[in-house]
C-alpha cells in the first residue's frame, strides 16, 4: 500500500503551483463581487434621475447581460475548486510524510555520531593530558636552569672581583707614576694664585703657561684614555671570539681598571684646569676693579691739576697787571723830578 501510495503522488512542486492558483483564483473572485457592488452603486449615484427614467430599458439590458456572464463565470470557477482543494490536500499529506522521513533521518544521524564524538573528546582529553604534562617537565627545567645560571653568575663575579683586585695591585706602579708626572707638570693652586708683589705682565705670563701644560696634560691623559680604550675594544673583539680564555678576560679587566684610573685621573686635572680657571677669572676680575679705580682716581687728579692750572694762570696774570701798573708809576715817578728840574 505504501508504495501503491508512493508511485501515485505528485511531486511538490507541482503542488505548490496549484496551491497558488487556488489562492489566486479565490482572490479574483471576491475581486469580481466587490467591483460588481461598486460599479452598481457608482452607476446609480453618478447619473442623474431623468436621464435613468430614460434609458431605464437599454441600462436593464445591458445589466442583465453583465450579470448574467459574471454569474457563468463564477460557476466555472466554484466547479472547479473541488479538483483544487483534492490537489492541495495530497500535496499536504507529500510534504507531511516528508518532514516524518527527514526528522527520522536526522535521529539516525544524530545517533550515529554519539559514539564517534565520544571518542573525539576522549582524545581531546588525553591531548590535554599530555600537553599538562609537557608543561610541568617544562617548568621544572626551567626552574633548574635559572638556578644553574644563579650559580654561574655568582662564580663569575667573584671571579671578575678576585681578578680587578689582582690587576689594580699589578698596575698600582703605573698609576703612582702617572699621578707624579702630572704633580710635577701641573704647580700647586698657591703658586696659580697672583702674588702682591710681582708685576701683571709677569703674573700673565706665569698664568698662560701653566693653563698650556695644563691643557698638555689632559690632551695626554685624553691620548691614553683613547689608546686604552681602542685596547679594551680590541680585546673584546678578542674575548668574544675566544670566550673560554681565561687570559683575555684579565687582560680586559686590566684595561677596564686602567681605563677608570685614567679617568678619574682626568676628573682631577680638569678640577685643577677649573680651579686655574676661576682663579684667573677672579684675578682678572680684580685687575678690572682696580684699573677702574685707577681711572678714576687718575680723572679726579687731571680735573684738579687743570682747576689748579686755571687758578695760578689767573695769579699770574693778575700779577703781570701789578707788575704793570707798577712799572707805569716809576715811570711817572720819574719823569716828575725832571720837570721839576728844567
Amino acid at each position: 500500500m505504501a508504495s501503491s501510495s508512493k508511485e501515485h503522488t505528485v511531486k511538490p512542486t507541482n503542488t505548490n503551483k496549484l496551491t497558488t492558483t487556488e489562492i489566486n483564483l479565490l482572490i479574483s473572485m471576491k475581486g469580481v463581487r466587490k467591483r460588481r457592488r461598486l460599479e452598481s452603486l457608482t452607476t446609480n449615484s453618478e447619473i442623474p434621475k431623468k436621464t435613468q427614467r430614460r434609458d431605464e430599458s437599454c441600462n436593464c439590458n445591458f445589466a442583465i447581460l453583465k450579470e448574467k456572464n459574471i454569474e457563468g463565470i463564477e460557476d466555472r470557477k466554484i466547479s472547479s475548486l473541488p479538483c483544487l482543494r483534492k490537489k492541495c490536500n495530497q500535496t499536504v499529506s507529500v510534504n507531511s510524510q516528508d518532514t516524518k522521513t527527514s526528522r527520522s533521518c536526522e535521529i539516525d544521524v544524530k545517533r550515529s555520531d554519539v559514539p564517534r564524538l565520544r571518542k573525539t573528546i576522549q582524545w581531546l582529553e588525553e591531548g590535554a593530558r599530555n600537553l599538562r604534562e609537557d608543561l610541568a617537565n617544562v617548568r621544572t627545567e626551567l626552574h633548574e636552569q635559572r638556578k644553574a645560571a644563579k650559580i654561574a653568575k655568582r662564580e663569575f663575579e667573584a671571579a671578575l672581583r678576585e681578578a680587578r683586585i689582582a690587576e689594580a695591585a699589578k698596575y698600582q706602579f703605573i698609576v703612582t707614576e702617572l699621578k707624579t708626572r702630572i704633580a710635577h707638570f701641573a704647580p700647586p693652586f698657591s703658586s696659580l694664585l697672583p702674588l702682591p708683589f710681582k708685576s701683571d705682565s709677569v703674573k700673565d705670563e706665569n698664568h698662560v703657561r701653566e693653563l698650556s701644560i695644563l691643557r698638555k696634560n689632559l690632551s695626554e691623559a685624553g691620548s691614553t684614555i683613547q689608546r686604552f680604550e681602542w685596547q679594551f675594544m680590541k680585546s673584546r673583539t678578542n674575548t668574544s671570539r675566544k670566550a673560554n680564555d681565561t687570559s683575555s678576560y684579565n687582560d680586559v679587566r686590566r684595561l677596564e681598571v686602567k681605563i677608570r684610573n685614567l679617568h678619574a685621573e682626568n676628573e682631577k686635572l680638569e678640577e685643577k684646569l677649573r680651579i686655574a680657571l676661576n682663579a684667573e677669572k677672579i684675578r682678572i676680575v680684580e685687575t678690572r676693579v682696580q684699573r677702574e679705580n685707577h681711572e678714576t682716581e687718575l680723572s679726579a687728579l687731571r680735573k684738579l691739576h687743570r682747576n689748579e692750572t686755571i687758578k695760578m694762570m689767573g695769579e699770574l696774570r693778575s700779577k703781570n697787571r701789578e707788575i704793570e701798573k707798577l712799572s707805569k708809576l716809576l715811570k711817572r715817578e720819574k719823569l716828575t723830578p725832571m720837570e721839576y728840574n728844567t
